[in-house]
């Protein structure tokens, strides 16, 4: 099944089809990414709001079984250039971490707490390896 635009509007859908094969439209790449990072984790808290975050700026954390866990980070606006800057502290026996964005692509990545980051209304992913509960 496809969900499909023909072109006449760039907002809905998940493809579009200029010629005889669907083309993902970046929604689909997004989601697509969504599923990568967080497909096999389960939601581990709100840490946006754990941190007193405000302005409208959110931190979904998530883990799974092997201790690998992924923060989703965004702010909640409509206006492209609206955005918080950021600090999130690793727990001390975090491994290296990386900074990704919607699409899956490599921000930044390092190995030192806090990781700074600038966060819009794209989402952006956190991951690292973490040893400890």
């Amino acid at each position: 099944m496809y969900i499909i635009d023909f072109g006449h509007c760039s907002f809905i859908g998940l493809f579009t089809f200029p010629g005889k094969t669907p083309e993902p439209k970046p929604a689909y790449d997004a989601m697509k990414t969504a599923h990568q990072i967080l497909g096999k984790m389960r939601y581990a808290g709100e840490l946006g709001e754990k941190l007193g975050w405000k302005n409208n700026c959110r931190a979904l954390a998530f883990a799974d079984d092997e201790n690998r866990w992924a923060i989703a980070i965004w702010k909640e606006t409509s206006l492209a250039e609206s955005r918080c800057e950021l600090e999130i502290p690793l727990p001390a026996q975090a491994r290296d971490w990386k900074l990704l964005n919607q699409y899956g692509k490599t921000i930044s990545q390092g190995t030192s707490s806090p990781v700074k980051l600038s966060a819009g209304m794209e989402v952006r992913y956190l991951t690292f390896e973490w040893s400890g509960k």
